[in-house]
């Protein structure tokens, strides 16, 4: 998931972990995962449904497998090399992957065991290479050699000021947990085909040469992938990624979250921007929707809605249809507290906030339910 807040993280530091030494500094990428004992207040930044709970990430290195009891959460911490902020989590079959700041992806090797498989130093020698490479061609447009030349120039930096980026989302894209997709900051991407043992720089197949990040990545079906980011950045592959489709859209919003439903597509960014299709992506629509403030996550609700969480603690319903977006519902966390991410358990949402988590019911809609015949 793209959101991620540096604010909370030096509160977190001294509130979770009681026992971190003030002593001599350790690289975070090199200190393994300190135990916690304040999950209640912890940043997570995602989660993903697993088959004995939910697994979540977040902040100082945390990885969780979380049992449900109703109204609260056991969680149990995972043994976790790293203590940089985690910013997404997937899982698929028996493959588990979680990414991060300093470009860390871990990958659960055995159970509650993680290990680093890759990391921002090596994301840079790989983009870096990969850009020489092209370069050494003789059949570049001359405007691209420029563009790759400012990118090998600034890559050439970061590797001899060990500056790294982080990874922003990441999605297994197949049912075998094999192929697996990580995005971030800075256009950076890497693809997996052995269920995240190796990985391969992926980020010149993307067309995205000014190097905006990547926010989020969404699986619509077997065949199709999308890709939201920075600048209004849209990429549409029909052909599991062999290629990708620029999406022109008519605004520079930075794009956020972005969900699917049948032949419907929704992608939400600032201030209300919204963009969506209603025939798989073929044509795309764009509106301003106020009301919904700035969502960071969309996900599928009331069967025939889409709802976004985001800023503010704000939740909406939102309905797609010909005569454009409506927002049917809409409610405020009490709390206020920004929404990191959202996850349907039965019939409540497991909500993670700035600070810790609840559930939150998920209201009926009368007036809905008498229109659409919704649940």
């Amino acid at each position: 998931m793209h959101f991620y807040k540096g604010r909370a993280i030096l509160w977190l530091a001294f509130t979770l972990f009681p026992n971190l030494s003030q002593g001599e500094w350790i690289d975070p990428m090199r200190r393994p995962a300190l135990k916690a004992n304040a999950w209640h207040k912890a940043l997570f930044l995602d989660v993903s449904p697993v088959e004995s709970g939910v697994l979540a990430v977040g902040a100082q290195g945390a990885i969780l497998l979380g049992k449900a009891l109703d109204p609260s959460i056991q969680w149990t911490q995972q043994s976790v090399p790293t203590s940089v902020t985690l910013t997404a989590v997937a899982a698929q079959a028996n493959t588990r992957i979680a990414v991060g700041h300093d470009g860390m992806i871990l990958k659960e090797v055995s159970p509650s065991i993680w290990e680093v498989v890759f990391d921002g130093f090596r994301a840079n020698q790989n983009m870096l290479q990969e850009t020489q490479t092209l370069l050494a061609s003789k059949q570049l447009a001359e405007e691209l050699r420029e563009t790759l030349e400012w990118i090998q120039e600034d890559l050439t930096k970061d590797v001899e000021q060990k500056a790294t980026q982080p990874f922003l989302d990441v999605a297994v894209l197949d049912e075998q947990g094999k192929s697996i997709l990580a995005v971030g900051a800075y256009g950076m991407a890497f693809m997996s085909n052995d269920a995240g043992a190796t990985w391969n720089s992926y980020t010149t197949q993307l067309l995205n040469p000014n190097r905006y990040h990547l926010n989020q990545l969404l699986k619509l079906d077997e065949r199709r992938w999308l890709l939201v980011g920075e600048q209004g950045l849209v990429r549409l592959s029909l052909d599991q990624g062999n290629t990708w489709n620029i999406v022109e859209t008519e605004t520079a919003s930075s794009w956020f979250a972005a969900e699917v439903k049948d032949d419907q597509i929704l992608i939400a960014g600032i201030q209300g921007h919204i963009l969506y299709s209603h025939d798989k992506g073929e044509n795309w629509r764009s509106e301003i929707v106020n009301a919904i403030g700035t969502p960071v996550i969309i996900k599928r609700c009331y069967q025939s809605l889409f709802c976004t969480f985001g800023r503010k603690g704000l939740i909406s319903a939102v309905r797609l249809s010909e005569k454009g977006a409506q927002v049917v519902g809409q409610w405020q966390l009490i709390n206020r507290q920004d929404i990191t991410s959202a996850t349907l358990l039965k019939n409540n949402w497991l909500l993670t906030l700035e600070k810790g988590y609840q559930y939150w019911p998920s209201p009926t809609l009368p007036a809905l339910e008498k229109e659409s015949g919704d649940e």
